[in-house]
């Protein structure tokens, strides 16, 4: 459960609870006490995340709407992997939290811990201080599932079958509010107008071609390499 549009990992709780799950299945409007004052966002807890030396991490995506009409949609090839302020074993509030403001205060920080992962590769240590590159994932999921991981072809490595995922969410989610966010810029452009009748620029203007929006897309990868949205961010930060 997380309070809507509230950052660094505030009150970001863990709940398990059958008459929350009851009201959720029953569609009513949330009451339990594990519901903070005001709107919050509840998802789905996957519990067999993907751990690396012992941490749980995700992914911070970059993606760019150059236009929304027409629809153009780019996602970078690099972003930011994060990892959990303790091991998952630990059953922490931080080890289940990848937020870098919330890994920040995780043992890791003090005491310098260095785990391995466990596998022969490099080593790694939990936290924001030890974000990788999407490269350094990239390498360290097809050395790891080459020979264990199911791909559609045989020409697709374990990666590849993560980013055709990544792209299918990012595209599926876009295309979920491009209605919404044509209305509003439609709204936007009839009020500059308004705003500027005797503005040739602002007149000529179209605000569905000329506005772009940069989004943060948070991805979580379980251990049969299964990509899950966890949230957009529309004011993503590094």
């Amino acid at each position: 459960i997380k309070p809507y549009r509230r950052g660094g990992g505030k009150n970001v709780r863990v709940v398990l609870s059958e008459e929350l799950l009851k009201e959720l299945k029953e569609g009513k409007t949330l009451t339990h006490s594990s519901i903070p004052a005001g709107a919050s966002v509840v998802s789905r807890y996957i519990p067999n995340p993907l751990l690396i030396g012992g941490f749980k991490v995700d992914l911070r995506l970059y993606v760019l709407v150059a236009s929304f009409s027409p629809l153009r949609v780019f996602v970078h090839r690099e972003g930011m992997v994060r990892f959990a302020g303790a091991s998952y074993s630990s059953n922490a509030r931080i080890a289940h939290v990848t937020n870098n403001t919330v890994a920040g205060n995780g043992v890791w920080r003090k005491e310098k811990e260095r785990p391995d992962t466990g596998d022969g590769g490099e080593e790694v240590v939990g936290g924001a201080a030890a974000n990788w590159s999407l490269t350094l994932l990239r390498n360290y999921i097809d050395q790891r599932f080459s020979s264990s991981q199911p791909a559609v072809s045989s020409s697709e490595s374990p990666w590849e079958m993560v980013w055709r995922q990544v792209e299918r969410l990012v595209t599926v989610t876009i295309a979920s509010v491009v209605t919404p966010c044509l209305a509003s810029l439609e709204k936007s452009q009839k009020a500059l107008q308004k705003a500027f009748p005797l503005s040739e620029l602002a007149q000529a203007r179209d605000l569905k071609k000329d506005s772009f929006e940069l989004f943060g897309f948070d991805v979580l990868i379980d251990e049969k390499l299964k990509c899950w949205l966890l949230e957009v961010n529309d004011m993503p930060d590094w």
